[in-house]
């Protein structure tokens, strides 16, 4: 049932609402409710992929400084023997230490290494963090690639490349 009603000073008919049975339902904001459990989930994995990203920056700067104090002493076979075995199946065992002591003997002595970028996979079995370097040599400029393999907290070679005019 409707009501309308007139005004005295020459406002025009309305229209009024039901006069009896329950009014209509509050509107709900689902919006809102995605939002804030949307927020609850992201709050944590954000975190976890920062710490992540920070712990693998930290651990891969560590590890990349061992690495170029072992080739600067031409301590090649140390490498080679800290390395993942993923790492030591590329090649033989002299053909990847031929490699690191043309990389030393080219590009001279190691200096600043500057961290460019970090990826790291996730997987079941390992946790494999890839970076990217410009490291300043004796004789030039380079950008080198490390992958490592993520145990127990530590960092181990798994892959190892180096781009530079001097290997040319």
């Amino acid at each position: 049932m409707l009501c309308i009603s007139a005004s005295r000073r020459g406002v025009p008919l309305t229209t009024a609402g039901p006069l009896f049975g329950p009014s209509p339902p509050a509107q709900r904001n689902l919006w809102k409710w995605i939002f804030g459990a949307s927020l609850l989930v992201a709050i944590p994995v954000l975190w976890q992929c920062g710490s992540s990203l920070y712990e693998g920056r930290t651990l891969s700067n560590a590890a990349v400084n061992d690495f170029h104090q072992k080739l600067n002493e031409a301590e090649y076979e140390v490498i080679y023997n800290a390395s993942d075995e993923g790492f030591q199946k590329a090649g033989s065992e002299a053909a990847l230490i031929d490699f690191l002591r043309l990389v030393h003997t080219r590009l001279g002595t190691a200096g600043s290494a500057s961290l460019q970028n970090v990826n790291i996979n996730f997987s079941t079995n390992q946790t494999l963090i890839k970076t990217r370097y410009n490291t300043t040599f004796s004789q030039g400029p380079a950008v080198e690639f490390f992958t490592w393999v993520k145990k127990d907290g530590t960092l181990t070679l798994f892959g190892y490349h180096v781009q530079s005019d001097k290997l040319k």
